[in-house]
This record gives C-alpha cells, structure tokens and sequence, in this order.
C-alpha cells in the first residue's frame, strides 16, 4: 500500500508542475491593462463606450 501512495503522490507533483510551467507560458505580455495594475481600466473602458459611434 505505501508503494502506491508514493506513486500517487509523485504523479499528483508532476502534474502541478506540468500545469505550473505550461500556464506561465500561456500568459501574455502586452498592453492588456491601463494604468497600474489595471487601476485605470474601469475609467478608459467606460470613455471608450462614451465616445463609440452609434
């Protein structure tokens, strides 16, 4: 039985990990927020939706 639970506890690593390093790549850098940690963001979206031609 602790052979398992050994086993089960190296898979369940890997796969955080295999999960950690594949979403850091995923996470695009690049002007998707305003401001300082999207501080900014509410205002800009909100004069956009002003400013939009009918």
């Amino acid at each position: 039985m602790p052979a398992s639970t050994s086993q089960f506890s190296r898979v369940a690593f890997l796969t955080l990990l295999e999960r950690h390093l594949l979403g850091g790549s995923q996470c695009p850098i690049g002007p998707n927020k305003v401001g300082y940690s999207g501080l900014l963001q509410a205002i800009f979206d909100g004069l956009q939706l002003i400013n939009r031609p009918e």
